[in-house]
């Protein structure tokens, strides 16, 4: 707005035009007189003072003065101010960056915000506009832009694919950006979230009540030495609806499955089945609605990525017991050629490798039996999913350790880790398997399964081949000095160099991806499966807060009470001369 009054309530003294209009349509009333001569009345015109009797409104030169003068006392006193030309309006500006914008029949939320945003930079005259994209991360979108065809180039990266939209970081990062000088405008699809800076942040939404059916969850396992695929389709809306699945390989060449889906108001279908032995990427599409990029997933097969073990065990109880630990995990191969994990009960440094970590039981003398109550690091991922109520622990009473304590029964360590320089860990393990109940729990599994997960983790490769959008996707290589290429959905490439033997790509759109480290390829697949943005049952459109411009941003502006009063003591002036020249006529 480039002219307003900072005191609009002071518009009411208006009020004191219809009492000026009244002094002059109100007359004195004058009764009839017979007297002898006129010679006592020089004037013999009748007064125009005001009086009682009505009579035809007159307007002679001193009402339009006197008019005049209360509307531009009243203007005065409301406060105009105009936007001074020369000052530049500084705007930091939060897109939000969830796929839920890309919703819509015939135009979409991002779309129509970006209409209203570019509008709003052309009315603003001169302006310096900056962009943050509110994602998973809030960012910096590009640099300022001081025209409309820089902010159009700006916008036209704002993509819309992110799974989240972290509007509170962003608008943290805006008010930090943003000072005291400029104003804050978010723009999103939905009602505002944060508490509305007064005077300094508006919140625009451009979302409409949509329905719309989407995946919700997908995923592809190998349980059993079988691959099983699960696929979970949500209708989100307040009625029933029908879809077609249709599942084909990636190619397109084969049709694995066609079903047709009867989904009840909010209801979801879930859909199990299993690809043919190696089968590659598969493809599941829904027809057409509101919200295409939830409509499609590709699920390739989990990378082959077994723990290599070596079980050096002289203990024939204690032999049998880690090895159906290990079995039951399904994770881990037997292999004494370079072994991920070497377990063993012998007290001699027996690492075959320097990659290779260590387990090692040590049964000592002197042991004495713990039934509780056991100190656990819980932010250790060994103790992931364990539970020692009603464990007899047998272990020997040293206290003396190496590494970090993992689990301990008072000041006694039972089971501690060692980082060791070359990166790979050493645990140790205080146990007399005879005298204990732990091998016969629930909890000696669970340990296995926590060893050997988190080995895994860092196994050179893919943890996993499928993922959702928005989520962190880390490459463990076997060297530092490689240079990984990625490739995203649209066939750009991107190198990304390698840290502590670990790449990590942040995805930023829905698709297939390739990874090449070294002369070998992966691939993952990233699908846009967020049921709280498919969701657009509570998308609405409208604007909440409000800049308040002579408050917060003065300096833009330029008063022009100065003005108005200035014509008012000419119009003075002017009433006092016309006044005065009435009564010496009247006087001749």
């Amino acid at each position: 707005m480039n002219f307003f009054f900072s005191s609009p309530l002071m518009l009411s003294a208006f009020s004191a035009v219809p009492a000026l209009i009244a002094i002059y349509l109100l007359r004195n009333r004058f009764r009839t007189q017979v007297v002898s001569s006129l010679i006592l009345w020089i004037d013999q015109r009748r007064a125009r003072q005001g009086g009682l009797q009505i009579s035809r409104i007159q307007t002679p030169l001193l009402f339009l003065i006197e008019l005049l003068i209360i509307i531009m006392l009243v203007l005065a006193a409301a406060g105009p101010l105009i936007r001074a030309g020369s000052e530049t309006r500084v705007f930091v500006i939060v897109l939000d960056d969830s796929f839920s914008m890309l919703a819509g029949n015939k135009t979409t939320a991002r779309q129509r915000a970006e209409e209203a945003v570019l509008r709003l930079l052309k009315e603003s005259g001169r302006f310096n506009a900056r962009f943050i994209i509110a994602g998973k991360q809030a960012q910096l979108l590009g640099t300022s832009a001081r025209t409309v065809s820089q902010a159009a180039e700006l916008l036209g990266q704002w993509r819309c694919l992110s799974g989240t939209a972290d509007l509170s970081q962003a608008v943290a990062l805006a008010a930090e950006l943003a000072g005291q000088t400029a104003r804050i405008l978010v723009v999103t699809d939905h009602k505002g979230e944060v508490d509305l800076e007064q005077g300094r942040l508006e919140w625009w939404s451009f979302g409409k009540q949509l329905s719309n059916i989407a995946f919700v969850n997908a995923s592809r396992t190998i349980t059993d030495n079988k691959e099983r695929c699960l696929l979970t389709v949500a209708n989100l809306s307040d009625k029933s609806a029908r879809t077609t699945l249709t599942i084909l390989s990636l190619d397109e060449s084969q049709k694995l499955l066609e079903k047709s889906l009867e989904l009840g108001a909010g209801g979801e279908a879930r859909v199990f089945f299993e690809p043919q032995a190696g089968m590659g990427a598969l493809r599941a599409v829904l027809e057409d609605d509101a919200l295409d990029i939830d409509n499609e997933v590709i699920l390739l097969p989990e990378p082959e990525r077994a723990v290599r073990l070596q079980v050096n065990v002289k203990d024939e109880a204690l032999e049998s017991a880690v090895k159906r630990a290990v079995d039951a995990t399904k994770l881990a191969v037997q292999s004494s050629i370079e072994p991920d994990i070497l377990i063993t009960d012998s007290a001699g440094p027996d690492f075959t490798s320097m990659r290779s970590w260590m387990l090692r039981i040590v049964s000592e003398p002197n042991a004495a039996s713990y039934i509780g109550p056991f100190v656990l690091d819980r932010t250790h991922p060994l103790t992931e999913g364990l539970w020692l109520k009603d464990i007899i622990w047998t272990a020997a009473e040293s206290k003396e350790y190496s590494g970090s304590v993992v689990i301990s029964a008072g000041n006694v360590p039972l089971l501690t880790d060692r980082l060791l320089p070359s990166g790979t860990h050493s645990i140790t393990m205080k146990l007399v398997p005879e005298l204990s109940n732990l091998t016969l729990s629930a909890n000696w599994p669970v340990l296995f399964w926590n060893i050997m997960k988190w080995r895994k983790a860092f196994l050179p490769g893919l943890v996993q081949s499928n993922f959702k959008v928005g989520s962190t996707v880390t490459f463990t290589t076997e060297s530092t000095d490689e240079i990984a290429v990625l490739t995203n959905p649209q066939k750009g490439t991107s190198q990304i160099s390698v840290a502590a033997n670990t790449v990590v790509v942040e995805p930023e759109m829905q698709g297939l991806y390739s990874l090449k480290v070294g002369d070998k390829e992966h691939f993952f697949a990233v699908n846009a499966v967020a049921k709280s943005e498919s969701n657009l049952m509570n998308s609405t459109g409208g604007e909440w807060g409000e800049w308040q411009q002579a408050s917060v941003f003065w300096w833009e502006y330029r008063s022009l009470d100065w003005l108005l009063l200035l014509g008012v003591l000419v119009l003075l002036t002017a009433h006092r001369f016309l006044t005065a020249q009435q009564q010496k006529g009247a006087a001749v």
